[in-house]
């Protein structure tokens, strides 16, 4: 198996509805609306492979260095 992980940074906004402004001072979970990502910028990659028992080949393994925004 092939795994392909990607490092990076990303500015977001997390947008949740209250009923009042009590609930969202307090901190309480409200009713989640939405997230928007913005600025992704991707720092590395990483490929490895491992083997059918879940245990990675060391000498299998492909770094790619990027400074990559989208």
């Amino acid at each position: 198996m092939i795994k392909k992980t990607v490092f990076g940074t990303c500015f977001f906004s997390y947008v949740e509805e209250y009923e009042n402004e009590e609930n969202a001072i307090k901190g309480e979970r409200g009713t989640f609306i939405e997230v928007k990502l913005g600025s992704i910028k991707i720092e590395k990659t990483l490929i490895t492979k491992e083997d059918s028992n879940e245990s990675k080949n060391s000498f299998a393994k492909a770094e790619r260095l990027a400074a990559k925004e989208t």
